[in-house]
Parts: structure tokens; sequence; C-alpha cells
């Protein structure tokens, strides 16, 4: 069996579509458009392109991991145990995080 996704452009409806990102006011949006609706949108916004600043686009979502104080507690005997160096209190080192999750995989 094959799933297909197909986009399509949230003004015409059209196939072929691509997820264009704009921002505006602090705001971010995402809209779905051809080829042919990203050149009209580029066309309207050159004008402002030209005399604005190139910035990073929207900042990314970190993802923190959710865990119990008796987790991370394991998580620092296991990591000491591995000969890590790890605090008593703070945060649990990224490597450490994922080297624990890794070994410890349900």
């Amino acid at each position: 069996m094959v799933t297909r996704n197909i986009r399509v452009s949230d003004l015409s409806d059209e196939e072929n579509a691509f997820t264009v990102k704009l921002g505006s006011a602090g705001s971010w949006y995402e809209v779905d458009l051809t080829e042919s609706e990203q050149q009209d949108l580029a066309e309207m916004l050159r004008t402002y392109m030209e005399v604005g600043r190139k910035v990073a686009g929207p900042p990314s979502r970190r993802i923190v991991p959710t865990t119990t104080a008796d987790e991370r507690r394991q998580m620092r005997s296991w990591a000491r145990g591995q000969g890590y160096r790890v605090a008593e209190r703070g945060v649990i080192p990224k490597q450490v995080y994922r080297a624990y999750v890794d070994v410890h995989r349900d």
C-alpha cells in the first residue's frame, strides 16, 4: 500500500505547492503556495526586501525533556559510574542525557 501526500496551494487549491514562511510584527506564518504564487509574493515584497536587512528566520523551538527529580538522580549516579563528571545540582549535560537515554531505552 502506498500513501501519497499532495500539497495544494492555500490560495488556489492547485497541486505541487510548497510551504513559505512569512514573518511580520513578531508573528510567523506558513502558507502553501505554487511556484507562480511564490514569485508573485516575492515581487510584491521586493521593494521592502531590497531596503530591509536579512536576519535569521523564526527561532527554533527548543525541546527540553521533562525528567523527575528521581530520574535526574539516577542519571547522575549512572553518569558518575560511567566516568562522566556531573554536578550534584543544575542542568545535566546534553551528552550525558543522550548517553543515558541511549542505554536505557525501553
